[in-house]
């Protein structure tokens, strides 16, 4: 039996704080990915459609990291101790993208 599209997508909340929100021009989205997908993957999409338009970095130059300064938090929690970006995404949640680089 072959799984119907809408199983195998889900959707995830994408939240931006501090200077990620003025880079983005939003506070939040809502982007549907393909269940299973690694977090470097959807990180990935998310830099593409918001980031990369505006010359800025949410990944490392070979896409294997988070860009200094960016803090990633899953349901919350920091990455570093959920599973790291290749942790797998097989149910809704929300991902938290926060700029520790800021002005005094």
């Amino acid at each position: 039996m072959t799984e119907s599209n809408s199983e195998s997508s889900i959707q995830i909340k994408i939240r931006f704080f501090s200077s990620l929100r003025s880079t983005t021009g939003i506070d939040q989205t809502e982007i549907p990915i393909k269940k299973g997908d690694t977090l470097l993957n959807v990180l990935h999409q998310v830099e593409n459609k918001y980031f990369t338009p505006k010359k800025a970095q949410l990944l490392d130059g070979d896409l294997k990291k988070l860009a200094v300064g960016i803090l990633c938090l899953i349901d919350d929690v920091d990455i570093s101790l959920s599973g790291g970006l290749h942790q797998k995404i097989n149910s809704s949640l929300t991902i938290t993208l926060i700029s520790s680089i800021h002005g005094g």
